[in-house]
């Protein structure tokens, strides 16, 4: 993916206009725009590093679409963001007192996982 789908993805994600990044990044909006577009320019590394900060990633995400921390651990991949945003959507439109007991089911069985597939290790 280009800089552009990954930026785009993100702010997505954060639900960030071109405008409010514009805001945060002190870069024009019609500058941000321009590195929305799929064959977009790619921002000079100081702009770079001003937008993965403003939207609380690395410029190596919004270059490949990966982070990678502690050796190869990924932290975000704009892949799964994807395949999951309508859930998240639809989960984080649910009253609190329904979206709670989900989110709680979910890190549970997540725990569960991860212990099961360390005592096999």
């Amino acid at each position: 993916m280009s800089f552009g789908e990954n930026l785009r993805e993100m702010m997505k994600a954060m639900n960030f206009t071109a405008a409010e990044l514009a805001q945060r990044t002190e870069i024009s909006k019609d500058t941000i725009n321009s590195y929305l577009k799929t064959d977009g320019p790619i921002p000079s590394a100081d702009k770079a590093v001003k937008i993965a900060k403003a939207l609380g990633t690395s410029v190596e995400f919004l270059v490949t679409g990966f982070e990678k921390t502690n050796g190869n651990q990924v932290v975000y991949d704009i892949h799964k963001m994807r395949r999951y945003a309508k859930t998240i959507d639809a989960l984080d439109s649910l009253p609190e007192i329904s979206r709670t007991p989900i989110e709680d089911m979910i890190s549970d069985m997540s725990e569960k996982m991860v212990s099961t597939t360390n005592q096999k290790a």
